[in-house]
């Protein structure tokens, strides 16, 4: 005998993967508010943002009037562009946040254009060698801005590149099934002007490392490499022979 059943499929949230904050406190000593960001996360189709939870956690903490604020970016890989633009913007005035070039030398300043600071408290940044890309512009524009103290066990990843999704499906029309690879497309630069690819971002103070063993960053032996100036590129329909193509910013990722 058979029988068909009728599932319906829910949307699993895991919160995990997602910024949490918490108040820390002792007898007798002011309150400390704690923030754990695994990833800046959001893009098309997500119904939350790296830099707006991170900007309703830090309102909740000054609501509670906490002494300052423990940002933990550890083991943090990075994610959208845009989102650490903005999510540094939570922190400072306002001013240059990072800037990015292509490989036909064209450079794009990206800015915290909105006056005013969501938390004017000390600042804390908790990062290690697995914090990288979108982490380390948010790390590198705190420390340079003198924000934010930088705690970690040694300098950060040292990826200081773009990419992007390429739809080469698009490219061709559909006549062709290519996929959807990705692009490295730009290499960032610090406010200070210091790239952080290979070097990282140095903690202003730092602490041993249980993870010392682990070989990890883009200055390891075995991630080496040359950068080289791509001859042939990639162009949208319609645009002229020799172009780069013109990516959405909403699409970049570091």
């Amino acid at each position: 005998m058979q029988e068909t059943v009728s599932i319906t499929r829910d949307v699993v949230v895991i919160e995990e993967a997602y910024a949490r904050g918490a108040e820390l406190t002792r007898k007798g000593k002011p309150s400390i508010g704690y923030i754990n960001l695994p990833s800046f996360y959001g893009g098309q189709g997500s119904p939350r943002t790296a830099s707006l939870d991170i900007r309703y956690l830090l309102g909740e903490l000054r609501a509670r009037k906490v002494r300052g604020v423990i940002l933990d970016i550890r083991g943090n890989g990075g994610g959208l562009l845009n989102d650490a633009v903005r999510l540094t913007g939570e922190l400072i005035d306002r001013g240059p946040v990072v800037q990015v070039r292509d490989g036909h030398g064209r450079s794009e300043t990206l800015e915290d254009e909105r006056p005013g600071i969501n938390f004017d408290g000390p600042v804390i940044v908790l990062v290690d060698k697995f914090s990288a890309s979108a982490s380390e512009i948010l790390a590198g524009a705190l420390q340079d801005y003198q924000r934010a103290i930088i705690v970690g066990t040694g300098p950060t990843h040292g990826k200081g590149t773009v990419q992007t999704l390429a739809d080469l499906d698009e490219l061709t029309g559909g006549a062709l099934e290519l996929g959807v690879p990705k692009l490295t497309i730009q290499q960032f630069f610090r406010v200070s002007a210091l790239p952080p690819q290979r070097e990282g971002v140095t903690p202003d103070i730092l602490l041993p490392d249980p993870a010392g063993h682990v070989e990890s960053g883009e200055a390891r032996p075995a991630t080496r490499h040359r950068l080289v100036r791509w001859r042939r590129r990639l162009t949208r329909p319609g645009a002229r022979p020799g172009m780069s193509p013109s990516w959405p910013s909403a699409a970049r990722r570091a």
